[in-house]
């Protein structure tokens, strides 16, 4: 794929696969954008110099460069793709964002002294600090680990 995704490279010769409609404008702004080197809109240069080739709306079509055939999504489904793994990344994070705010709730819980139950099985976590001869953490009663805490230590002068 192409910097921004939209175009399929060749699994054999590894050229940009340039596909849908195209128009001298959109391949001027192609070559000024990435520096490439397009098959059949540059003239007088060599397959081998090729970064770039056009092969339109095609869904089955023959590598102009390297002659093999292979089977293309189509733009829209590219695109499509695109979205649906814009749409998993945000979901990821914002998963993680609401891990992370229940873990500080926890945190600032057990560092007041409140009751705060074990996600896993429902007794009291219990919560070590670095001073106090266990591993900084906290542990449930059940002997579940729920989370390690890693602190650098502060040497003296």
């Amino acid at each position: 794929m192409s910097e921004d995704g939209l175009y399929p490279r060749c699994p054999a010769c590894s050229v940009y696969l340039i596909t849908g409609t195209v128009t001298s404008t959109l391949l001027d702004e192609l070559k000024r954008q990435h520096n490439w080197t397009i098959g059949f809109f540059d003239k007088n240069a060599p397959p081998e110099m090729w970064n770039a080739v056009v092969i339109g709306h095609s869904t089955l079509w023959k590598c102009p460069k390297c002659k093999t055939r292979y089977g293309l999504q189509s733009r829209a489904e590219r695109l499509k793709e695109l979205r649906r793994r814009e749409e998993e990344r945000r979901r990821s994070t914002e998963r993680s964002r609401r891990r992370w705010e229940e873990i500080q709730a926890m945190m600032k819980g057990l560092e007041r002294g409140e009751f705060v139950p074990c996600p896993l099985c429902g007794s009291r976590l219990i919560y070590h600090t670095l001073g106090s001869g266990y591993h900084p953490g906290v542990f449930c009663e059940a002997g579940h680990t729920i989370l390690l805490i890693e602190q650098a230590r502060v040497e003296g002068p």
